[in-house]
């Protein structure tokens, strides 16, 4: 129930503040605005007001903001169609702009409330509280290997001492060495204890028992250093994400295709649920994230997208003329029916990863 809750609320989060992005940018520009819409039809619910239908449909997988004459049929006072490529290339890079925007405040909130992070990576007024001993990595054919250490194990004791400091670990466990200790160590699904025996003459650069480890604090900013930081944070997000669609795309032409990484709705779902238990600043972040993506993926010239309706714009702006309305109107349809298929193979590999 909370991988469901937590992925409606993420998801009306998304879509709302794209799609108001066109919506106050449509309104600011003169456009009439004929419906604000949550999801796709059949209409469930709606409510008139000031000229505008705001409704929810029954299939929660976006929204969208359909504007007079958007698709050049209307050529009367308040028509999109009517207003200049500026105006037009305003309102259709809004929603993408806003997602940006959205990842932005959402990470400098995480930062002000307090999020995991490096010891070593903090400055600034950082406050730091929480602080445990995170191991990193675990190398090949070591003890902690065969013990069953993994990435993410937070050890908090080793032979029932306290440890909060990567200095105390090595030191407690290069004394024990030769010897079987037992670590306490907590995971996602609960404490775990393991037993392992560190090397006396381990091999150079692993360590007595073959853990890379690193100190992490949840650490706070104040408000004013969370907005540079939030900034700064949601630019090398958008590298990230951008650098990962490029490796994407050339795995679909010429590389070694599509990884098994790719997550559609129910994929998402799931991960939103995992997010949810760890916490709300967990889930903030992942909602970043989310948003960052969406603002890339909306941006792709692709037709029945953002980026697509931009292109056509474009494509206007350098020709002097429209291109003629049915043209436009076709890419975009069947641009709209690839990305639904695509979503229903994507949605359907999402299923048989459950099982």
């Amino acid at each position: 129930m909370l991988t469901i809750i937590s992925f409606f609320l993420v998801l009306l989060v998304l879509v709302l503040v794209h799609e108001w992005g066109h919506f106050f940018a449509a309104k600011k520009t003169g456009m009439t605005v004929e419906e604000f819409g949550f999801g796709f039809p059949p209409r469930a619910a709606s409510i008139v007001k000031n000229g505008t239908r705001y409704s929810f449909n029954w299939l929660p997988l976006g929204g969208f903001v359909k504007i007079q004459g958007e698709n050049g049929e209307d050529e009367s006072p308040g028509s999109f169609s009517t207003k200049s490529v500026p105006a037009r290339f305003i309102v259709l890079a809004a929603g993408v702009i806003m997602n940006l925007v959205l990842a932005w405040v959402l990470l400098s909130a995480s930062l002000t409330f307090g999020t995991p992070q490096a010891v070593g990576l903090t400055n600034g007024d950082a406050a730091k509280n929480n602080l445990r001993v995170v191991v990193g990595a675990v190398a090949s054919g070591s003890p902690a290997e065969a013990a069953g250490f993994e990435s993410g194990d937070v050890i908090y004791k080793v032979n029932g001492e306290d440890i909060v400091s990567v200095k105390a670990f090595q030191e407690k466990t290069l004394a024990l060495a030769g010897n079987e200790v037992v670590y306490d160590v907590s995971r996602e699904n609960g404490p775990e204890t393991l037993k392992a025996t560190p090397r006396q003459n381990p091999p150079a650069g692993q360590g007595a028992l073959g853990v890379q480890l690193a100190e992490v604090a949840d650490v706070s900013y104040p408000w004013y250093q969370a907005i540079g930081k939030g900034l700064v944070l949601t630019w090398e997000y958008l590298k990230l994400t951008l650098s990962g669609f490029g490796q994407l795309i050339g795995g679909l032409f010429g590389g070694p295709g599509v990884s098994g990484e790719v997550a559609g709705p129910i994929g998402i779902a799931v991960l939103t649920g995992k997010f949810a238990k760890i916490g709300i600043v967990a889930l903030m972040q992942f909602t970043a994230l989310l948003s960052i993506n969406l603002a890339v993926i909306n941006a792709l010239p692709i037709p029945a997208l953002d980026g697509g309706r931009i292109l056509f714009l474009l494509i206007e702006g350098i020709r002097g003329k429209k291109v003629r309305a049915k043209v436009e109107q076709w890419s975009h349809a069947i641009g709209f029916a690839l990305l639904l298929a695509l979503m229903l193979l994507v949605t359907i590999a999402d299923v048989l990863k459950l099982f």
